[in-house]
């Protein structure tokens, strides 16, 4: 009995420095959250200041909960029950104020993700955290600058991907499974989970470990949807959608400036950070297994060619991880850089 109590001590014990170390100093918290509110602030006033959530559109949360909303908008039912949940408990908190709140924990998880999926590719922790705070400026051109339309998905989108993300390259497969889950309730972008998965994992593509978790999301994806298909078979619109000639078209219908202007600042300029990187054959001097995940973007610009807008910059929003790894990995190959890569990622 006593080696039992013991035990169970030491789990607590165990458990409660994973959370300690998984969280960045008190005071830097406190900087996550401050920056979070007054990044959704702003985001508040240009994208959905206007919005009354009863819109047939992407912004209209409680036409989600009517459960008449076209199809696919209305397979997109995570973040309105969560806006419910917190609405019923907390009811005398506004409309805009409750799904506001709900964005800026979002938002603030979120940098404590990308501030550990840092820890893994970069060895001074005192540094990541402040560092972690760069992931601001892609979202700013994203989320505001080039976006012109509020989609209540977005943030959760972001967050989805870098949960995803910190996941995988932890190994942490049944908490993969778990988040995946919860992703296909709010956007099918969910789905490069499993693209990134795979990468990671290539050179133990044939293992029980890698063909068991892949295949376990992409039964849990194809289910879900199916299951949401039936039971909104009545709604309207369509499921699936191929825009590729549309998208074609719009490279020649497009004022050039506006051409121009996307395909420079989408990510802020940084991707053109990251095709240098790989024209100057950099990337060489990295672990290809923690570079791989981050091709997931090859596939991301193509699927969006093919069945989504090409320059709606919103759709950009969640390969800013791979972007953001890469041109990180290229800042460290610079001189006297004071960013190190940690010995792991560093190829031998």
């Amino acid at each position: 009995m006593h080696k039992i109590q013991e035990g169970n001590k030491l789990q607590k014990m165990n458990l409660q420095e994973k959370v300690k170390s998984f969280f960045p100093s008190l005071s830097v918290c406190i900087y996550y959250m401050m920056s979070s509110l007054s990044f959704c602030y702003i985001y508040f006033h240009k994208q959905f200041f206007n919005v009354t959530f009863y819109e047939q559109n992407t912004g209209g949360i409680y036409y989600i909960l009517s459960l008449e909303a076209i199809k696919p908008n209305q397979f997109r039912l995570l973040i309105p029950y969560l806006y419910k949940a917190f609405k019923t408990v907390f009811f005398f908190v506004p409309d805009k104020a409750a799904f506001f709140i709900i964005i800026v924990v979002i938002t603030f998880i979120t940098l404590v993700i990308f501030y550990n999926i840092l820890n893994v590719y970069f060895d001074n922790k005192k540094i990541n955290q402040w560092l972690t705070f760069i992931l601001f400026y892609p979202m700013l051109w994203q989320f505001m600058v080039l976006n012109q339309i509020f989609d209540f998905t977005d943030f959760a989108n972001f967050f989805f991907i870098f949960v995803g993300y910190y996941c995988i390259i932890k190994n942490y497969n049944k908490t993969l499974l778990l988040f995946f889950t919860l992703g296909t309730f709010n956007h099918d972008s969910i789905g490069f989970l499993i693209v990134m998965y795979v990468l990671f994992n290539i050179k133990d593509i044939f293992k029980q470990k890698t063909i068991f978790y892949t295949i376990a999301m992409a039964a849990i994806f194809i289910i879900v949807k199916k299951v949401l298909e039936t039971i909104f078979a009545s709604n309207l619109g369509i499921s699936f959608r191929l825009n590729y000639e549309y998208n074609y078209n719009q490279f020649f219908d497009m004022p050039m400036h506006i051409v121009v202007r996307n395909v420079f600042l989408t990510f802020g300029g940084l991707h053109l950070f990251v095709l240098y990187f790989f024209i100057s054959g950099r990337w060489k001097k990295f672990n290809t297994k923690y570079l791989y995940i981050t091709f997931t973007l090859i596939l991301y610009v193509i699927i969006i060619f093919l069945i989504h807008t090409t320059f709606e910059a919103r759709n950009y929003m969640t390969a800013i991880p791979f972007i953001m790894i890469l041109f990180l990995l290229f800042f460290t190959t610079q001189k006297n850089s004071f960013l190190k890569p940690v010995k792991e990622i560093q190829r031998q």
